[in-house]
């Protein structure tokens, strides 16, 4: 499977005129919640920094807790696990 970087996709949504930007959902790893696992989307994201991003809610996530890009139905990312 070829690399997928996170952080440019995000700058690239970021400041491209992407159709569905609205539909992006970004599931990652909170521990405590249920299955570990939290969502939010794109709208959440106030800023895209170099090693993760921030959210409205002041939360920070680090790139490497990302566990599934969505776009809609379409899978755009899923973590590998080893």
């Amino acid at each position: 499977m070829p690399f997928f970087d996170i952080r440019n996709f995000l700058i690239k949504l970021q400041w491209t005129d992407y159709p569905t930007k609205d539909q992006i959902k970004i599931v990652y790893r909170a521990r405590g919640a249920p299955n570990d696992e939290n969502t939010v989307t794109w709208n959440q994201i106030t800023k895209v920094e170099k090693m993760g991003m921030d959210l409205m809610d002041e939360t920070y996530i680090p790139f490497h807790r990302i566990l599934r890009i969505t776009n809609g139905e379409e899978i755009l990312y899923v973590k590998q696990r080893f």
